[in-house]
C-alpha cells in the first residue's frame, strides 16, 4: 500500500508538470440575432468541440421576461462551466418594431476554473457622440489547476478610429498599473486594416511615432523613461503562429465576407507561451445542420403572425432583409409591412389555411377508410366476421365517391398552391445571414503556463 500511494503521488506531480495548459477562446455573440434558440444549440457544440477552459463574450444580452442573460442559457448547457460571470455595460432602447426584449448588452465569460477576482471598468468617452454606446472591460483573476494565477482582460473596443486609441491609452494605464505577467487580452477589437495603431500599441506598450495626432495624443506619457524600462511586451498570438496568414474573423457573411481581424488574443511575453490558435464558427456546417429548423421555424413565425395579428420580428432584419409577417425576408430593408399592409399573412389567409386544413383531415380519413373497407370486402370470406358487423356502412366504399375524394384532394392541392404562393414566397427568401451562427468566427488559443 506504502508503494502504491508513493506512485500515486508521483504521478499526480508529472500530471500537474506536464498538463499546465490552459484552451483561451473569445466569441462576439451577435446579441440575439437571427433564431437565437437554435444558434445557441450550435454554439454550444462549438464550445465543447474548443474544450475551452475560459471562453469570452461580447454583445451579450439580459433578456427582460426571462430575467436571465444569454450566458445563463449557455451555462446550462455547459454544467462543466461553473463559474460565470456577466457585466451589462449599454442599455438597449426600446424598439417596437421588434419582439425581442432585451435590457441591456454587455461582457461576460464562463469558466471551468476558480474565479478569484472580477473587476469591470469603463472607458473614458472621447469620441464626441460618433459612437454613443458605452464601453468597459473586465479584468479577472483566475486559479488554475489550484496552482496558477492567470489575469484575463476581457473587453470590446469602439468601432470609432479615433476612440479605440483612448480606449488603447485607458487599457495600457490599467496594465501598467497591475503588471503584464501571466496576462492575456482578449475579445472583439474592432481592429480595421487601415487602423492598426491602437492593437499596436498594447502590444508594444507605447503608440508608434508614425500614429495619427488622435493616438499620439492620448499616448505621449508611454514614452517616459518610467515605463520603457517596465519589462512590457505582448504578443499577438494568431501572428506569432500563423506569421503573415490573414485569419480574418469578420464578416462570418457573404456580404462583404471576411474582410478583417477585429477578435484577437493578445498573450503576454511573461509567464505565458502560445502553443496553437485556430478559428471555427464558419456558417456552411451550421446551415448544413440546421437549415431544416430554420424553415420549419419560419414557417410557424407566418402562423403565429396570422394567428395573433403581431407581424413584428423577434430580432432587427439589418441592413439587407425587411420584416413580413414576422420573418424576416431579404428584400432589402424597405418593405417591412404593418397590420394593414401585410397581405401574405392578412385574416382572410388565416381562414382559408382553417379551410384547407379541415378539408385535407376529411379527405384523408375518408380515404383511410375506403381503403380498409375494400380490403376487408375482398377478403370477405377470411374475414366474414368482421364483414357482416360493417355491412351496413359499405357503401363508403363507392368508387364514384372515393374518385370525387381524389379529384378534390388535387383541387385542394392546386388550391393551396394557388392560394398561397405568397406565403410560401416569403417563407423561402431566407437572409444569407440567418445561415451563419455569428457575423464573426470564434477564435481559439493554446496557451502554455510557465
Amino acid at each position: 500500500m506504502k508503494w502504491l500511494f508513493i506512485i500515486y503521488i508521483y504521478f499526480e506531480v508529472i500530471n500537474h508538470m506536464v498538463q499546465n495548459d490552459i484552451v483561451v477562446a473569445t466569441y462576439n455573440l451577435w446579441n440575439v440575432m437571427f433564431h437565437w434558440p437554435i444558434r445557441k444549440l450550435y454554439i454550444t457544440e462549438m464550445i465543447k468541440n474548443s474544450n475551452a477552459d475560459v471562453i469570452c463574450f461580447q454583445e451579450v444580452r439580459f433578456h427582460k421576461n426571462k430575467m436571465a442573460d444569454q450566458l445563463d442559457e449557455l451555462q446550462s448547457l455547459l454544467p462543466q462551466y461553473q463559474h460565470k460571470h456577466y457585466q451589462p455595460i449599454a442599455r438597449i432602447k426600446e424598439n417596437t418594431n421588434i419582439k425581442s426584449t432585451t435590457l441591456y448588452e454587455g461582457l461576460g465569460f464562463l469558466s471551468k476554473h476558480k474565479v478569484l477576482t472580477v473587476n469591470s471598468y469603463n472607458h473614458s468617452t472621447t469620441n464626441r457622440g460618433v459612437d454613443t454606446v458605452a464601453r468597459m472591460y473586465t479584468h479577472a483573476q483566475l486559479l488554475v489547476d489550484d496552482i496558477y494565477e492567470l489575469d484575463v482582460v476581457l473587453l470590446h473596443f469602439s468601432y470609432h478610429k479615433h476612440s479605440q486609441c483612448s480606449n488603447s491609452a485607458d487599457l495600457l494605464k490599467y496594465l501598467y498599473g497591475i503588471g503584464v505577467e501571466h496576462v492575456i487580452l482578449v475579445g472583439d477589437f474592432n481592429v480595421y486594416n487601415d487602423y492598426q495603431w491602437p492593437i499596436q500599441a498594447l502590444i508594444d506598450g507605447k503608440f508608434q511615432v508614425s500614429a495619427p495626432k488622435a493616438c499620439r495624443r492620448h499616448g505621449v506619457e508611454f514614452d517616459q523613461a518610467q515605463y520603457r524600462g517596465y519589462g512590457y511586451g505582448f504578443i499577438d498570438a494568431w501572428e506569432y503562429i500563423h506569421g503573415d496568414q490573414p485569419g480574418y474573423t469578420f464578416s462570418n457573411m457573404p456580404t462583404p465576407g471576411l474582410i478583417n481581424r477585429p477578435d484577437r488574443i493578445l498573450v503576454s511575453k511573461s509567464g505565458l507561451k502560445v502553443k496553437s490558435i485556430m478559428v471555427n464558427g464558419k456558417g456552411h456546417l451550421y446551415s448544413l445542420y440546421y437549415a431544416d429548423y430554420l424553415w420549419r421555424e419560419r414557417r410557424l413565425s407566418v402562423m403565429q403572425a396570422m394567428r395573433t395579428g403581431d407581424y413584428r420580428c423577434e430580432w432587427d432584419c439589418g441592413p439587407h432583409g425587411s420584416c413580413r409577417c414576422g420573418i424576416c425576408v431579404s428584400s432589402g430593408n424597405e418593405y417591412t409591412c404593418k397590420h394593414s399592409t401585410c397581405s401574405e399573412c392578412s385574416t382572410k389567409k388565416l381562414y382559408m389555411y382553417y379551410f384547407f386544413v379541415t378539408s385535407s383531415m376529411v379527405y384523408t380519413c375518408y380515404s383511410v377508410i375506403y381503403i380498409i373497407l375494400t380490403v376487408i370486402h375482398f377478403l370477405r370470406r377470411r374475414y366474414f366476421h368482421i364483414y357482416r358487423k360493417i355491412k351496413r356502412i359499405r357503401c363508403l366504399t363507392n368508387h364514384y365517391m372515393f374518385l370525387s375524394c381524389l379529384t378534390l384532394c388535387l383541387l385542394n392541392i392546386l388550391f393551396v398552391k394557388f392560394a398561397f404562393w405568397d406565403v410560401l414566397r416569403i417563407i423561402e427568401m431566407q437572409l444569407d445571414e440567418e445561415l451563419n451562427p455569428s457575423d464573426h468566427l470564434m477564435v481559439i488559443a493554446r496557451i502554455e503556463i510557465l
